[in-house]
């Protein structure tokens, strides 16, 4: 896996130009104060020429060069390019307004584990792209702003079994309406946060025997917030290793409507459209000393796929998907740790239900699925120790308890919801046979399962026989509730080792 050091590759651009804020601070300053932000970023750089121009100074042919090393292997990355111009004007009320060459040429390499290597250009071209630096020498802030950035380039496809081109990738994107800031937190943090009204993209692709693709991606409104650490390190291993109570990763991004819209075409395969649509989402991590947390939501979602290797056209609409994540990384007892999943309200088009049920017994309501576990655990050897993880080939962590906040799973008819509570004793691997012995409880309570028997037994998918062997084996675990159609459940594993279901010993 190549891992890039960075805020950001358009933050860092953003970073050439960028407050309105009352300080005191020079065009030389900040031309100085800039070229520090891009080594922070991951560049190395080349100044260029400087000369004074009255209250400019204008900077030529400055270079910035980024590099990524894989963490197993000679593969990498590194990107690379050049500002023709760069002019740094002196207001005279210690702000200093910067602008840049509209065009800006970028060099993309990538090296193989071979060490064959892929070369390709990026054309950027910004339209009224300014910069606003105040603040204090040691203390400098951008804001910026542009009316439009556009992205275009091809990046040729390689054939694997000889040395010509098999084809290539068409890029053009566009981002409008877009202001940020960058600065930098009391603890020498890199902070930046940014809008932009709309971003699209579009990907042409070909190959050597006809294929053809046609993608097109669409945002609105987007912001984002991030705070990371300057010169993240070559690996993963080394950023996770410098983490500390003052260094971190921070970040948030929001979006509103989103689309996706893709076409694609295969002499071999025939040919097929995708499209996806959302109506808002959002994204948050935080990594830190202590560990990672994570968390998506998207809102509002619509698909459709046709192709000539389906059956039928797929289509429907999602209310919600979700997931977090909880990871700890501090050695130590009893670290917490977290995992949800989240699919509300998931529908299909009637073409896909008729491949399961062309007769129509079962019930084509929504289909959710919900998933919250937390718990503890503990970490003997901490993820910010590189040299005792490169060291150690005993187990990182064990588990030591585990709750089930919720649990739902409902459609066709039928609903399963739970709760639980678990600890484990690790010193006892053998009365579960390799696993650590639990104790505790989990509620189970099932709607509409014998009506979904009924069903399938209809669509002639369980057989009566083993319809009623199933019957009686949920009557072994579960009681009937006081609805009806309802079936209870109570599992519980003892300390003995012992699991009980409703009170009865099933093991």
């Amino acid at each position: 896996m190549i891992h890039i050091r960075h805020i950001g590759f358009g933050a860092a651009i953003a970073a050439l130009m960028g407050s309105t804020a009352v300080a005191d601070v020079t065009p030389e300053e900040v031309w100085a104060d800039l070229q520090r932000l891009y080594v922070d970023l991951g560049y190395s750089v080349e100044p260029g020429t400087e000369a004074r121009e009255g209250d400019t100074l204008v900077v030529r042919d400055a270079a910035l060069l980024m590099a990524a090393e894989s963490d197993d292997d000679d593969a990498g990355l590194s990107v690379s390019f050049t500002l023709p111009e760069q002019r740094f004007r002196d207001l005279g009320d210690g702000r200093v307004e910067g602008t840049a060459s509209p065009n800006l040429p970028v060099i993309v390499t990538l090296r193989s584990e071979e060490e064959e290597t892929v070369t390709f250009e990026l054309d950027i071209e910004m339209t009224d792209f300014v910069t606003l630096a105040s603040g204090t020498p040691e203390a400098v802030i951008y804001d910026w702003s542009a009316a439009q950035m556009v992205v275009a380039g091809a990046f040729p496809l390689q054939d694997p079994d000889s040395e010509d081109e098999a084809g290539e990738i068409l890029i053009d994107a566009l981002a409008g309406g877009l202001t940020g800031r960058i600065s930098r937190t009391d603890d020498g943090l890199l902070q930046s946060s940014s809008d932009t009204e709309t971003i699209s993209v579009e990907a042409l692709g070909t190959g050597p025997a006809g294929e053809h693709f046609d993608i097109a991606f669409t945002m609105q409104d987007v912001h984002s917030d991030q705070i990371t650490p300057p010169g993240m390190g070559e690996s993963a291993l080394g950023f996770f290793s410098s983490l500390s109570s003052n260094r971190f990763a921070r970040g948030e991004m929001r979006f509103g409507p989103m689309t996706v819209e893709a076409e694609f075409d295969d002499p071999e395969t025939g040919s097929g459209n995708f499209t996806f649509a959302a109506d808002a989402g959002t994204f948050t991590f935080d990594l830190s000393q202590s560990g990672l947390h994570y968390a998506s939501a998207t809102e509002g979602m619509t698909f459709a796929l046709t192709g000539a290797q389906l059956p039928v056209p797929v289509s429907g609409s999602l209310a919600e998907s979700g997931a977090t994540i909880i990871f700890p990384m501090a050695e130590g007892p009893e670290q917490d740790y977290g995992l949800g999943l989240r699919l509300v309200d998931l529908t299909l088009n009637d073409e896909v239900w008729a491949l399961v049920d062309p007769a129509g017994a079962l019930p084509r309501d929504p289909l959710t699925a919900i998933i919250d576990a937390s718990g503890t655990a503990t970490i003997f050897v901490a993820l910010t120790d590189e040299a005792a993880i490169l060291e150690t080939d005993a187990p990182p962590a064990q588990l030591d308890s585990l709750r089930l906040n919720e649990l739902r799973i409902e459609g066709i008819g039928a609903r399963v919801t739970g709760t639980g509570q678990f600890t484990f004793d690790n010193s006892d691997m053998e009365t579960f046979d390799g696993f650590p012995r639990p104790q505790g409880v989990l509620d189970l309570t099932l709607v509409g399962i014998n009506a979904l028997i009924d069903r399938m037994v209809q669509l002639g998918v369980v057989p009566q026989d083993q319809a009623m062997g199933t019957r009686m084996m949920m009557s072994m675990f579960t009681r009937p509730g006081s609805d009806a159609d309802t079936l209870e459940s109570t599992i519980e594993v003892r300390e003995d080792g012992g699991v009980y279901a409703n009170g009865q010993r099933i093991r």
